[in-house]
């Protein structure tokens, strides 16, 4: 049954809720363009200048993990009252689903600084895409339980990151790693095993 789970969710689906696609352009119409000018103030402090695309990632990445928290709070305030929050037919209904979704959102990385783990990858995924780095979120199972962490396609390879593991940790432990070693760690979909095969120089091959 957790195999059938896994197989079904597409990267890029909201663990909550999973006809929500993230992405850019979504969070920015979302956020009224606050997310883009929180993130360009961020690039700005982080010293990207001659970096290739890895670089830059792995930057970005200690910078995320250095200054957003996991919101626990708000995560078992979520758990405790979702159910009921969607049998109610309140004017206030939608609005309380969007603020329940800030966590797993960008904008409540950048402007609140605690997310739960599609939070950090949703932030990772915004400031990469103003580099022109291809990112996209994977969830996968982690102890029976459903996680997102992320993966990276740059010019010449690909890699996956675990952000929220990392948050605050003086050593980095979760970055760059390969497809054996995250498989290692937590259940994949299927297609995860087949998908990067062709990738080289930063597009798929016929």
């Amino acid at each position: 049954e957790m195999d059938k789970l896994v197989n079904q969710i597409t990267d890029g689906y909201s663990i909550m809720d999973s006809s929500y696609k993230y992405n850019c352009q979504t969070e920015e119409k979302l956020s009224n363009g606050e997310s883009t000018e929180l993130a360009k103030e961020i690039l700005k402090t982080i010293h990207l200048e001659g970096k290739d695309q890895y670089e830059q990632t792995y930057l970005v990445y200690r910078y995320i993990i250095s200054h957003v928290s996991y919101d626990h709070d708000s995560l078992k305030f979520r758990d405790l009252n979702y159910e009921k929050v969607l049998k109610e037919s309140s004017p206030k209904k939608e609005y309380i689903l969007r603020r329940m979704a800030y966590i797993n959102s960008s904008l409540g990385a950048l402007k609140r600084h605690g997310v739960v783990c599609e939070g950090y990858v949703n932030m990772a995924i915004y400031l990469l895409d103003l580099l022109g780095i291809k990112a996209n979120l994977i969830v996968c199972l982690n102890n029976d339980s459903l996680h997102s962490i992320l993966k990276v396609r740059t010019y010449d390879s690909v890699f996956y990151c675990d952000p929220e593991k990392d948050s605050h940790n003086q050593e980095i432990k979760f970055f760059g790693l390969d497809l054996e070693a995250v498989s290692a760690l937590y259940k994949l979909a299927a297609q995860e095993y087949l998908e990067d095969r062709n990738y080289k120089n930063g597009k798929y091959l016929k």
